[in-house]
């Protein structure tokens, strides 16, 4: 859960799972809930499938990078 920061949502909350599906293999699901902020307390219009896309993608590849070095 995110109560503060830099992110243009207000009432953030993420879940992250991770489960075996068999050798060298898992499955990763992940769910946020949240309320975008007014558009004009933005700068910038946002694109929330783009940067919640580039989330994922940031946060999966931090995952496989954690199992890499273990």
């Amino acid at each position: 859960r995110i109560v503060e920061g830099a992110l243009p949502f207000d009432e953030y909350t993420s879940r992250v799972q991770v489960r075996s599906v068999g050798a060298d293999r898992c499955e990763v699901t992940w769910s946020s809930e949240f309320r975008p902020c007014p558009s004009g307390a933005l700068e910038t219009p946002l694109d929330i499938e783009a940067f919640l896309g580039a989330q994922l993608r940031s946060g999966i590849d931090g995952l496989r990078r954690l199992h890499e070095a273990g």
